[in-house]
């Protein structure tokens, strides 16, 4: 079986059990939506979307001395399907993520970007998921083996963060948190009210 067949197998039974809701996870994939190229004014060519909604990452790396940065646009759709459009602003050497999840990215675009001596680089790609307003993670599970990035737990959650463990097998781990990013694996968390 597929780990897509599997992710949508345990959405639906979670969706039957009468849970809040479910939202996938997949790992970082630093170039998944644009692959590294120079820096510019203007469109940058999308290369794939994103597999599940997930926080978008931007990093700008400086060639022959720092470029202003300017901005980058992302224009696109939320977890709700509805259009979301978001400014980032890069900084050299540093990955800068959104604020909210993209579902697709329909156009990346930059703008006030003023090269130094040579273009700077940059990758865009997916990143981890964080928590609807209201909610939190009440549990992840694991359907292909998995590695976490890092974990935000909610505030007086007591308990050993998941990415302290080298690998993560198939199976349900309970966890209190509002975001997640993976290295690798797949897997699906499912939400709570808080």
């Amino acid at each position: 079986m597929s780990s897509l067949l599997e992710l949508q197998s345990a959405k639906a039974f979670i969706a039957k059990s009468g849970l809040e809701g479910t939202m996938g996870i997949q790992p970082i994939v630093a170039n998944g939506i644009v692959t590294s190229t120079n820096m510019k004014l203007g469109a940058y060519t999308i290369a794939a979307q994103p597999i599940a909604p997930a926080l978008l990452s931007v990093l700008a790396t400086g060639v022959g001395g720092n470029d202003t940065m300017g901005t980058i646009v992302f224009v696109g759709t939320d977890i709700y399907d509805q259009p979301l459009t978001e400014t980032v602003t890069p900084i050299a050497g540093t990955t800068v993520y959104t604020i909210n999840m993209f579902k697709t990215v329909t156009s990346v675009t930059g703008a006030g970007w003023v090269i130094n001596v040579t273009n700077d680089t940059i990758v865009i790609g997916a990143a981890g998921i964080v928590a609807p307003t209201g909610y939190y993670f009440s549990s992840l599970i694991i359907t292909a083996a998995a590695v976490v990035a890092s974990q935000t737990n909610v505030s007086g959650f007591v308990s050993a963060p998941l990415s302290t463990l080298t690998s993560l097998a198939v199976t349900t781990y309970p966890i209190k948190s509002t975001a997640l990013a993976f290295t690798s694996g797949q897997g699906i968390v499912t939400l709570a009210r808080i």
